[in-house]
């Protein structure tokens, strides 16, 4: 997989102090940070090796542009096999339009019926 360089903030430095890090893109703007601390005793990562973060460009005091980690990104990911990913895809079926659910939607299922239509409609496009 393709790699790039962003910048992690390092805790403890009394400035700002930011690590260069080799990540891999996973979505827009969304990285997992793929290196390992080269010096753990003595450097403080904000963000741990392996962990998907947020990113935005900012410009350096040198005048340097690069994207930098602002933040955990918030996606949970899972890898389903197409098996996994049908059996999702019928039990939302089922749940937005066989089940009868009326104004109890939301309080059983904990999403909105828009929500759940969505999501399926994310599902079903992962098996076209």
């Amino acid at each position: 997989m393709q790699t790039k360089t962003i910048y992690v903030p390092l805790l403890n430095e009394g400035t700002d102090v930011w690590r260069p890090v080799t990540a891999e893109p996973i979505a827009k703007a969304i990285y997992r940070i793929v290196s390992e601390p080269t010096d753990p005793d003595n450097e403080e990562w904000v963000y741990r090796t392996g962990q998907e973060v947020v990113v935005e460009e900012r410009v350096f005091v040198e005048g340097e542009c690069g994207l930098v980690a602002v933040g955990a990104a918030a996606r949970a990911r899972l890898d389903l096999t197409l098996e996994e990913v049908c059996i999702v895809q019928n039990a939302l079926n089922e749940v937005c339009n066989g089940l009868h659910l009326q104004d109890e939607f939301e309080t059983r299922i904990g999403a909105t019926l828009v929500a759940a239509r969505t999501l399926l409609e994310r599902v079903a496009g992962v098996r076209r």
